[in-house]
């Protein structure tokens, strides 16, 4: 898994492993492991909401932090 992408370091500076992260906002950790190692293409609204809602940000930045990736 890439360990350079901003959505791991705001997990981390919560204090939050992403297994312990996706218990807190009842998603399925391989969403996030997915999605960072490029095997997701995005996410959804509702799973960029609740990753906002969990780590107190905006739900447009969490949105630009995690872009959908288009097809090439």
């Amino acid at each position: 898994m890439k360990q350079n992408h901003q959505l791991l370091d705001e997990i981390a500076k919560r204090g939050y492993t992403v297994k312990a992260f996706c218990d807190k906002c009842e998603t399925d950790p391989s969403t996030i492991y997915h999605y960072i190692d490029g095997r997701k293409k995005g996410l959804s609204n509702y799973t960029i909401n609740t990753i906002a809602v969990n780590l107190g940000m905006p739900y447009e930045e969490v949105k630009r932090m995690c872009p959908t990736r288009s097809r090439a």
